[in-house]
């Protein structure tokens, strides 16, 4: 794999980055990064953005990476323990050879301190924890692309709403990058494997305007599984002047829940927690990510408070709700040791124990819709799955 060096355009709006990409025995791909132009003095001309963007990509496939401009010293210097941490989750990720034309030291004095913010739970969680002292959030970015689609410009609208309301209420400032990162990697690698790099991949770019970026974390320390954003890796793509922290990592989303959320009202006024996007709905309440998030609310005595949940708690569908995955699990696990802990909702607790533990995983059913979805991933780039959920064909 080949990385060319990035052109930076403007226009009278925004400021484009734009590096191109060489696979062995691909057509040359360009990856572009738009910011508005007031930002412009926050960008990076060198490659460290695409280093890290690109690593897991490159590990998964076993492809060394060529570097045709210079890379953060500290970053380069990184990528070995980040490759080695890897290599040990044991999960087909392998060292590569990275190789750069030049490694080069920040000497800038960026003021900023960022925090990537979605409007979910962990994000919300991080806003509101540092809204004050000498690290206080300076700005929430916001990466159009990642779990929104660059084509998808009418619920991004509306989310945009949402996030500009939440940056005056908290007095910071509301960066939005746009990006088809996402687009090529979902062409290499799971995004479940990629988006810590992605997310650091935006940084880096940003990184004259910044001294400190938070990245959300979405597990306890004791629930800790290799994932592409973890606390051994995310602090590792950090420079000799931008530092990453994965935040948060102290508690469950339960406890932040209790300690941020609940009490919060902009929190309850803005909370996005749903991936689907189906039907261009904020949130469609039936995703797993929307259930899960309204069991929380609900253990905690927030989902009456919740406005843009639907505070409803359909037992009957949660009979259906796909838990096999590890973050999952782990979050229906906690509501249900706190519910049966308190005596708290019996009919709830019934049901997600019989979710939890039943024994029909291996059915034909899971097993074709399973197959489906990996031919969806490597053959159509799961565009099939896409656009079945947003017209609301498969919830």
């Amino acid at each position: 794999m080949r990385i060319f060096k990035p052109v930076i355009s403007y226009n009278d709006n925004d400021v484009q980055w734009t590096a191109a990409i060489q696979q062995q025995g691909k057509k040359l791909v360009k990856i572009f990064f738009s910011v508005d132009r007031r930002y412009q003095d926050f960008i990076v001309d060198d490659l460290s953005t695409l280093v890290a963007g690109l690593l897991f990509a490159a590990m998964k496939h076993r492809e060394n990476v060529q570097v045709d401009g210079g890379v953060s010293q500290q970053l380069f210097s990184n990528l070995s323990p980040v490759m080695r941490t890897t290599e040990k989750w044991r999960v087909g990720f392998s060292p590569i050879n990275v190789s750069t034309d030049a490694k080069n030291i920040d000497t800038y004095q960026p003021q900023g301190v960022g925090c990537f913010f979605s409007g979910g739970v962990d994000s919300f969680y991080t806003l509101l924890k540092h809204n004050s002292g000498p690290k206080k959030i300076t700005h929430i970015i916001f990466v159009l692309g990642f779990d929104i689609s660059l084509r998808d410009k009418k619920f991004f609208a509306i989310t945009q709403r949402h996030l500009k309301e939440i940056a005056y209420d908290q007095n910071v400032e509301l960066l939005v990058v746009k990006t088809n990162l996402r687009e090529y990697l979902d062409t290499l690698i799971d995004w479940d494997w990629s988006y810590g790099g992605a997310l650091a991949s935006v940084g880096l770019l940003l990184r004259k305007g910044f001294n400190t970026i938070y990245i959300a974390s979405s597990n306890p320390p004791d629930n800790i599984f290799p994932n592409g954003s973890h606390p051994d890796i995310d602090p590792l793509w950090s420079t000799e002047k931008l530092l990453f922290v994965y935040d948060g990592a102290e508690h469950n989303r339960l406890e932040k829940i209790e300690q941020y959320i609940a009490a919060s009202p902009l929190a309850l006024q803005h909370l996005r927690v749903c991936y689907k996007n189906s039907l261009g709905q904020y949130n469609c309440n039936k995703c797993t990510k929307c259930m899960r998030t309204k069991v929380e609310l609900a253990v905690t005595g927030a989902l009456d408070k919740a406005k843009t949940l639907d505070n409803k708690l359909d037992y009957a569908a949660f009979r259906h709700a796909q838990v096999r995955g590890a973050g999952h699990r782990a979050h229906f696990e906690e509501s249900l040791r706190r519910l049966q802990a308190t005596g708290q909702l019996p009919g709830l607790a019934e049901i997600l124990n019989t979710v939890l533990y039943r024994k029909n995983f291996s059915s034909l059913g899971w097993r074709l819709r399973d197959t489906v979805n990996r031919l969806d991933g490597k053959y159509t780039n799961h565009r099939l799955y896409k656009l079945f959920t947003r017209y609301g064909i498969i919830k």
